[in-house]
Formats: structure tokens, C-alpha cells, sequence
């Protein structure tokens, strides 16, 4: 027996031909494609010993290490407000334009039912001078009073 060695690539698909017509229920064909498969092992410097071999005994994968593409760094997290207060502060000042600004938007016609809802809620606490709402309370706060703002500058 001759030592393992790998079939070349080239001769694969016709060995896989050739091995599928051993199945034929006619002899000549079996025999035919017996001596054809012998014949393009010869061909290849292989013999049947190495084909078992390589049945018996897969070449191994040969696994190709490269090194991973480069990626960017992640964004950095978004800024966390405190756990021990989950509430945004409002100046005196700042308050006090907020108070108006949601009294007017109150009695402005486009405000939705949504915002009026809202309004009626969150003014209490701009009433008690307190200002203590949410982040996202209070960036709606904030939106409010900027409509409010650029209406009253094309009024």
C-alpha cells in the first residue's frame, strides 16, 4: 500500500463519474467503468490504495486565519441621566417663560387634545414653581414653548 496521498482536484468530478457507473446493473458497463476509473487514476500517478485512502482518510480542512477587518469603535452611550433623580430642574426665569408659553398654547386653536392633556398636567408644577418634570417631559415642554415663541414673532 502505497503512503497517503491526496487525489489531485483535476480528476474528482470524473471519478465521481466514474464511481457511479460501478452501480449499472450490466456488467460490461461495471467492468468498463472499473478499468476507465484505474486508467484516469494512472493517469493522475494515484492508484486504488490512494483512492481508499482519501475515502478512508479526508485531506483535512486547512483553515486560513486572517485578521478581521477593521471596525470603528462603537458610539459612546448616550448621556444617562441620575438614577436618584429622575427629574429635570427648571430656573425661576425659565419657569416663568414656560408657565406662560403653555397658557397660551392652552388657549391657542392648534394645539391638539394630546398637548392640552399634557398642558393641564405638567402646569401644576411650573404653578408651584417646582419645575420638576421628566427629560422627556420637559423636551416636550421645550417644544412647546419654541411654537409658542415663533408664533408670537410672526404675530
Amino acid at each position: 500500500m502505497t503512503a497517503y496521498s491526496p487525489l489531485p482536484e483535476k480528476i474528482l468530478p470524473r471519478v465521481g463519474q466514474l464511481l457511479r457507473l460501478l452501480d449499472s446493473d450490466q456488467d460490461h458497463e461495471t467492468l468498463a467503468a472499473c478499468r476507465a476509473l484505474r486508467k484516469t487514476l494512472k493517469g493522475a500517478k494515484v492508484d486504488l490504495h490512494d483512492l481508499a485512502s482519501a475515502i478512508e482518510e479526508p485531506k483535512p480542512i486547512k483553515v486560513v486565519y486572517r485578521d478581521r477587518p477593521v471596525e470603528p469603535p462603537p458610539p459612546p452611550p448616550p448621556p444617562q441621566r441620575p438614577v436618584d433623580n429622575p427629574y429635570v430642574g427648571w430656573s425661576a426665569s425659565l419657569g416663568e417663560r414656560a408657565t406662560e408659553a403653555l397658557r397660551r398654547a392652552l388657549a391657542d386653536a392648534s394645539t391638539s387634545e394630546w398637548e392640552r392633556g399634557f398642558i393641564t398636567s405638567v402646569l401644576p408644577e411650573f404653578e408651584k414653581k417646582r419645575g420638576r418634570l421628566t427629560l422627556k417631559q420637559s423636551e416636550i415642554v421645550k417644544r412647546i414653548m419654541l411654537r409658542m415663541e415663533k408664533a408670537e414673532a410672526a404675530a
